[in-house]
């Protein structure tokens, strides 16, 4: 043999043993692991899904993500615990289900999990993330059970070019004898002046309002007061204001019969004549939905949805609109419900440390800030000092809100009290019963609930 064709052919083979050990460096062991997640089709996991690839080219691992609405992503979730499945590697869970997972031995204990030689990612420190919402979603009993997943809380919106129209400022003074508030990320308003604000923004079809002749009817409130979960998490930003609680700080003691509760009860009830006529069917789809369609001036909506109404394709009210701390009973600290969630890992997975290292790397600070630009709700500290994030509609509330969020009970028996709560409170809201009865029964039911446990 030539050769010339000799030495050709050993570089080139030189070549191919160089090129296939490089790619046995680059790429992981779990070669061509895939892991599966399922998560509520909404912002946050929306954004994951955008971004997931940058996961893949860093690791290898391939992600695929199944997203349905929340009751049927909680209902697929538990049934595949129970029946010991492996659908799902990680799984977005609420964080009033975060006692029942970790309880059940259903998910891994995350605590343990980065102990374990390899598993922990440096990039991600435990101290760079809010203790009460590591405590709201991820922790139970003091262990680790998941990473933050989304961080959402509950505050005001309002359209600013209403509230800083000087037509609608003048007119507002005129009526009421006082300036029209001037939200601010810090404080808003009383609950007193919120009731008032509600009142005059509610017109209808053919009215003016910021000199512009109303082609139908404006709401100055929407409701989310459907026999659903979400009004349970919105009249509890009202409960809490009031001075008001479900259960004590233990989780058990019932104080939902008390006085601040009645009240609270009573001037949310009072609400429903300044919102749409159909808001006793509402939950945050049809809220969304209302204000998106310029038909609200102001509402205690979710963080998760900013990227939905400041949507020019789907938004009347894009850049329109304003976003501030919760109203206070007489001036005092704003409180915000929390929704977050928190990603689980399968007890069962076939592949617990690559899942391990996703739900890591979705908490890296460097892709916080990626997922937050499209529809992440951050959970780490950082990432609200960077400049990017300051730069997104809502943050600096968001923010704020974060320092001051309403904690709820993470007991096995959460989402059963939430479901009692919303079946009672649904009856009250329509009319069905007094407030006192509702107050009552509902101090009972939860009773029996915590005494099952």
């Amino acid at each position: 043999m030539n050769k010339k064709v000799v030495i050709t052919i050993a570089v080139l083979l030189l070549v191919i043993v160089t090129a296939f050990l490089l790619v046995r460096k680059s790429t992981p062991t779990s070669g061509a692991v895939t892991i599966n997640v399922i998560g509520e089709d909404y912002s946050p996991m929306q954004g994951l899904e955008k971004i997931k690839g940058d996961f893949t080219q860093e690791t290898g691992i391939n992600v695929v993500i199944s997203k349905f609405d929340a009751e049927t992503l909680r209902k697929k979730s538990i049934g595949d615990f129970q029946a010991s499945a492996t659908n799902y590697d990680v799984i977005m869970g609420a964080f009033y289900d975060s006692g029942l997972f970790a309880s059940n031995q259903w998910v891994l204990n995350i605590s343990q999990s980065l102990e374990r030689q390899g598993w922990r990612d440096p990039a991600v420190d435990l101290n760079n993330f809010s203790e009460p919402i590591l405590n709201l979603c991820c922790r139970y009993r003091n262990q680790l059970y998941a990473l933050p997943c989304s961080a959402q809380s509950m505050y005001l919106w309002y359209r600013k070019d209403l509230f800083e129209n000087n037509l609608e400022r003048e007119a507002f003074k005129k009526k009421y004898g006082y300036e029209l508030p001037s939200p601010t990320a810090q404080r808003s308003m009383t609950w007193s002046h919120y009731k008032d604000v509600a009142e005059f923004f509610t017109r209808p079809k053919g009215a003016k309002v910021a000199g512009q002749t109303l082609e139908q009817p404006l709401f100055g409130t929407v409701m989310q007061a459907k026999n659903h979960v979400a009004l349970w998490f919105e009249f509890n930003n009202f409960l809490h204001s009031f001075g008001g609680r479900f259960v004590g700080t233990d989780g058990k003691t019932v104080e939902i019969d008390s006085p601040p509760a009645k009240a609270a009860l009573d001037y949310y009830i009072g609400l429903k004549k300044f919102s749409p006529p159909g808001t006793l069917n509402y939950t945050w789809d049809e809220a969304l939905a209302a204000f998106q369609n310029s038909q609200i001036a102001m509402a205690i909506m979710w963080s998760d949805s900013i990227s939905a109404v400041e949507d020019p394709n789907s938004s009347r009210v894009s850049g329109k609109v304003g976003y501030a701390a919760n109203p206070t009973l007489d001036g005092g600290e704003p409180g915000s419900v929390f929704g977050g969630w928190g990603l689980f890992v399968n007890a069962k997975s076939a592949h617990p440390q690559e899942a391990v290292r996703f739900i890591q790397w979705a908490n890296r600070p460097d892709v916080q800030i990626k997922w937050a630009k499209v529809g992440g709700i951050p959970a780490t500290l950082s990432t609200y000092t960077s400049a990017d994030y300051a730069s997104i509609p809502g943050a600096q509330a968001h923010l704020e809100s974060l320092k001051h969020l309403i904690g709820w009970s993470t007991d096995p028996y959460s989402a059963r009290m939430i479901e009692v709560g919303q079946n009672t409170l649904a009856r009250a809201v329509a009319g069905e019963v007094s407030s006192d009865q509702a107050l009552r029964e509902l101090a009972a039911r939860i009773r029996e609930v915590t005494a099952q446990q």
